[in-house]
């Protein structure tokens, strides 16, 4: 498991020696009710506890740096072990901090630290909480890391309502998803999909975005990049993934990505059949960040490469840059 750590905590694996000091805070009625979880009665069932839920790759122990003392709980709910409802490429975060350490930063400290590992070391597109109103302290500290309402309401939230108040669901983007497409996704969309992938890296964005691509038919499907876009791509120091194959894009990846990029208005056509409408406002044709009101015209019948890696490179550019 990884060991995070900040200025004042470390974020750790649980284990079992943690089991007095989490019954002395489970016990404890008010911090069950925030945390969502009934009141432990005994040692021995806090060592279960531990054991049984806290043992995962997904949940630390907070620590206070100096005292080494166990002052709280973080964790990542994913796909069905979160009640929000998820997508593949989203996560829930809950937290506790105990009483005694409560209103002193550390909440935020730990939150702070986990989001930043969340951005560095996995592709999560979205981090969500539950937030019991804007009069619980928590609301102001999902604020403070960048959380804003969704307007949703979880019926289903493992805490309590305060003050008759509905429990709300907060959220916070760790990355904008990319998707750009073409026919085959052997050429166009592969090369804008590499393309951008190396500006960001060389503007140091990398870790902001995450960048695929995809075809709108299926006669590529399992193909590599076509042999002469490589070799553009190469002659221009873009590096790209030779084991990387074409795949189709389907109807559920209008749901996970933030941006879907088209080359050419065929793509957009035949695209609307398989997504049906596009009420987030979400497809768009690649010049249009070019501000020209044409298709990136495909090299697999015209041959000229170097015209498609003008093209895409100043769309991605212009992408980034006005953002």
């Amino acid at each position: 498991m990884n060991r995070l750590e900040s200025e004042n905590l470390r974020l750790r694996a649980w284990n079992r020696e943690d089991a007095p000091m989490l019954f002395q805070y489970a016990s404890n009625v008010e911090l069950a009710s925030l945390a969502g979880w009934m009141p432990h009665h005994s040692v021995s069932q806090s060592k279960l506890v531990i054991e049984n839920t806290f043992t995962n790759d997904h949940t630390w122990a907070i620590e206070l740096l100096g005292e080494n003392r166990l002052i709280g709980c973080i964790c990542l709910y994913m796909g069905e072990e979160s009640n929000i409802g998820l997508l593949s490429n989203e996560v829930e975060v809950g937290i506790w901090i105990a009483p005694e350490y409560a209103k002193r930063g550390y909440g935020s400290e730990a939150l702070k630290t986990l989001i930043q590992w969340c951005q560095t070391n996995t592709q999560f597109r979205a981090i969500y909480a539950d937030c019991r109103s804007k009069s619980d302290p928590s609301y102001a500290m999902l604020l403070g890391c960048g959380f804003s309402s969704t307007g949703r309401i979880n019926a289903n939230s493992r805490i309590k309502p305060y003050n008759g108040e509905p429990v709300s669901v907060m959220k916070r983007n760790l990355r904008e998803w990319i998707l750009f497409l073409c026919h085959g996704n052997i050429c166009r969309s592969t090369m804008a999909e590499f393309i951008m992938k190396d500006i960001l890296r060389k503007k140091s964005l990398f870790q902001k975005y995450h960048i695929e691509s995809a075809a709108v038919s299926s006669e590529e499907i399992g193909n590599p990049i076509y042999p002469p876009a490589a070799r553009c791509l190469e002659l221009h120091g873009v590096a790209y993934d030779a084991q990387r194959v074409a795949r189709r894009v389907t109807k559920t990846d209008y749901m996970l990505y933030d941006s879907i990029i088209c080359m050419d208005r065929s793509n957009l056509m035949l695209l609307r059949r398989i997504i049906e409408n596009d009420p987030d406002g979400k497809v768009h044709l690649m010049m249009q960040f070019s501000g020209e009101n044409r298709d990136v015209a495909d090299p697999w019948y015209t041959g000229d490469f170097e015209a498609t890696y003008r093209d895409v490179s100043r769309a991605c550019l212009n992408m980034i840059e006005n953002k």
